[in-house]
């Protein structure tokens, strides 16, 4: 690495800019519930439902939340990057920089997830709502409030190399001798960092240009056990399913880090793959298939048991689908 340093992050500007996107996000969620929950009653019933208000309250927060943590890491990078000097690892202020800064990515990154999480909760149930359940086909306001998500990345074409240099620069220099354990702990550090924030990149790119529609479907069996559920724990296993399946749209990953896979083999090499996602005690059975005619993907939940009796719906489910397979 050069002994110059190179110029700071600018943050100031940075910061001013995601005020302003968050600002313009909050606003035009605000209009879009207002407005759309005149297309229907049960439009409006539904995003009382779904609390949608209180959602939209809670992503302001949450934003605002991430903005604070996002500048804090920046900062702490930006420090240590600047100081970094291979001919000056005895340097106890540079070493303690690379310290304070892998401790607080460490200590912000669980938060950080948390309100990723509440974030992507209200921007896709407010979509969706707007979508399925009170679209006004002449309202350009989901259109806007896509738009507003996307300035949240006008600052990518610029942190991304950053922090990829910087990753790349710890990698190498970690593999020499006698470098101070600081430096391995910034690079790992900064590792998890990069990764949680592609992770959430990836969500606003869905939410901006959304690759595919998600739409549940229930089956009989389904409605069936659901009407068996105390009406308390339903809220719970329906935000669950929810934000697992979310997933499906930007991080298949970790969707399928959440669910168990299961090929049911039918008939002449014919498998059908089930998914089972625990929830507590509960096991949520479900299936999935592309249609890409209407550009969606369509969930299917088949069943909702209790853990030991999950082996006596799989089995059914089995003969249910086997017999509809026959019958073509």
């Amino acid at each position: 690495m050069s002994t110059s340093k190179p110029p700071p992050f600018p943050l100031d500007q940075w910061s001013a800019q995601m005020r302003t996107a968050i600002e313009e996000i909050c606003a035009t969620g605000s209009r879009l519930l207002a407005t759309h929950r005149t297309a229907s009653e049960s439009g409006s019933r539904i995003a009382d439902q779904w609390q949608l208000e209180d959602r939209l309250e809670a992503e302001r927060g949450a934003l605002q939340n991430v903005l604070s943590s996002l500048h804090q890491i920046l900062a702490a990078i930006d420090s240590a990057r600047r100081g970094i000097n291979r001919a000056n690892w005895n340097n106890s202020e540079l070493r303690q920089s690379m310290a304070d800064c892998a401790d607080l990515i460490r200590d912000e990154l669980p938060k950080l997830e948390v309100e990723f999480l509440q974030i992507r909760h209200s921007a896709l149930d407010l979509l969706r709502w707007a979508r399925q359940f009170a679209r006004i086909d002449t309202s350009e306001l989901p259109d806007d409030y896509r738009a507003s998500y996307g300035k949240l990345l006008s600052f990518t074409p610029f942190f991304r190399p950053q922090l990829e240099a910087i990753r790349g620069e710890c990698l190498q220099q970690s593999r020499e001798a006698e470098v101070p354990r600081e430096l391995h702990r910034m690079f790992s550090a900064l590792d998890q960092y990069i990764s949680a924030v592609e992770s959430a990149r990836a969500f606003v790119t869905s939410v901006v240009s959304p690759p595919i529609d998600l739409v549940f479907h229930h089956a009989e069996s389904f409605e069936q056990d659901w009407q068996r559920i105390e009406q308390a724990v339903r809220g719970q296993l329906a935000t669950a399913v929810n934000d697992c399946c979310q997933f499906l749209l930007y991080d298949s990953a970790t969707f399928n880090d959440l669910v168990t896979q299961i090929e049911m083999p039918l008939s002449d090499g014919i498998d059908a793959s089930l998914y089972v996602l625990p929830v507590d005690q509960w096991r949520i059975v479900l299936t999935m298939d592309d249609d890409p005619v209407f550009e969606q993907l369509n969930v299917t939940l088949l069943r909702i048991v209790s853990a030991e009796d999950l082996d006596s719906a799989l089995s059914s489910l089995v003969k249910a689908l086997y017999r509809d397979f026959s019958d073509r």
